[in-house]
């Protein structure tokens, strides 16, 4: 046993080694230079793949308003395979931000969401897809509206949304159906989460889960305010939710319909919520000092009992077989992952 581990902690410091990593307190952290002037919006991270999209910011003498520097700006999405540091560009665009990433078909089919910007203030969203895991792309004809979010659960169906209204394809994306409407804005991109052809979101007091156009509707109790959703291996539902004092709490709803509240965590902003192969972690934000400062916490028990971790890291943010991702501030794509045996 102690070899296995021996062996383990070995090859992940002669990787942290080939990509210029280090090893601190215990921890271990890998540091990949990011291309000049690229700010990262989303991150997908498979085996030593990695695909960063975000834009290439054009230094500026003066910053009139956002719409005119992002204008400036190109949208582009990067692809680096292997242990190297070379980042290859796959797509540039110009006046917009490639802002955000989902993968279907572990990772063959990606779609990217790019915001394009104009002078005058008009924004517009457009979809781009790939059928060969980021390396060439092609976009698909005009949205029905201004999407923040996609999720694909096959190659031909997939769901996208606005924050009032959800939709859903069967053509790869070139047409859309409306299937759920709300009255009043929800910001639905952190609370939607894909299990197998179904998803599931939060809003306005329900558990909604959308398989193909048929919506079930669930009432949750009134105390919880759910931010984020991820799912066990168990099939439980692992539910951040704030309350009016900004506490933060764990439930979990097991398969029979039962709710109990886990964990109570403290006071700060949840963010993002993953669960990939027995470990959770939530990625927050507290003021320190009247300045935000991002953290990790981790668990791996399904949410049960909480270790928070710091990190430096600004955006985005992935979990990817036990090591978080993120982007730090010195514009370097980290990794964080505890050796074994902590």
């Amino acid at each position: 046993m102690w070899y296995c581990k021996m062996s383990l902690l070995l090859s992940w410091c002669f990787f942290a080694l080939i990509l210029g990593g280090c090893k601190k307190g215990g921890n271990m952290e890998f540091s990949i230079p990011l291309p000049a002037n690229f700010e990262t919006s989303s991150l997908i991270v498979q085996e030593d793949t990695f695909l960063l999209s975000g834009y290439y910011a054009h230094p500026v003498q003066q910053r009139i308003n956002v719409n005119d520097w992002m204008s400036q700006n190109e949208a582009e999405i990067y692809l680096k395979s292997g242990t190297g540091d070379s980042w290859q560009r796959v797509l540039s665009l110009k006046s917009g931000d490639a802002f955000y990433l989902h993968q279907t078909d572990q990772g063959k089919i990606i779609h990217c969401l790019v915001r394009f910007y104009s002078k005058s203030g008009e924004r517009t969203t457009s979809l781009f897809r790939s059928e060969d895991a980021g390396k060439t792309w092609t976009k698909l004809p005009k949205l029905p509206t201004k999407f923040i979010g996609v999720v694909f659960t096959s190659g031909q169906k997939g769901y996208g949304w606005d924050g009032k209204s959800l939709y859903f394809t069967i053509d790869k994306g070139i047409t859309w159906k409306s299937i759920l409407f709300y009255d009043e804005d929800r910001d639905l991109s952190d609370t939607v989460m894909q299990i197998n052809d179904a998803v599931y979101f939060y809003a306005l007091g329900s558990l909604v889960k959308a398989t193909g156009d048929n919506i079930t509707l669930e009432q949750l109790p009134s105390h919880l305010n759910v931010t984020h959703l991820a799912m066990d291996e168990s099939d439980n539902l692992i539910m951040v939710s704030r309350d009016s004092k900004n506490i933060v709490t764990i439930s979990i709803k097991a398969k029979d319909g039962s709710i109990k509240q886990v964990a109570q965590l403290g006071i700060f902003l949840p963010i993002k919520l993953f669960h990939k192969r027995g470990t959770t972690l939530l990625v927050a934000s507290r003021l320190e000092n009247h300045v935000p400062s991002k953290f990790y916490m981790v668990s791996k028990d399904n949410g049960l009992t909480w270790k928070e971790i710091s990190s430096n890291t600004k955006r985005p943010y992935y979990l990817n077989n036990s090591t978080v991702w993120g982007v730090g501030i010195d514009k370097c794509l980290k990794g964080y992952r505890e050796p074994e045996g902590t």
